[in-house]
């Protein structure tokens, strides 16, 4: 689930065009996996595989 601050933003900028819409999808996606990867390096280490592969799918995905 987004932060409601997310929520403002991407509803703004998604009025504009469906191109901006796919890279923000993948900017906030992106951002958030990276956020949990940071999370898991710090407090339980031995799940990081979790979220590397996440990032993975999302990059090949795109």
């Amino acid at each position: 689930i987004l932060n409601v601050w997310e929520n403002k933003l991407m509803r703004k900028i998604f009025e504009q065009s469906p191109e901006l819409q796919i890279t923000l999808i993948n900017y906030f996606t992106i951002e958030r996996v990276l956020h949990e990867l940071t999370y898991e390096l710090l407090f339980r280490p031995d799940k990081i595989l979790i979220p590397i592969l996440g990032l993975k799918e999302i990059i090949d995905k795109y």
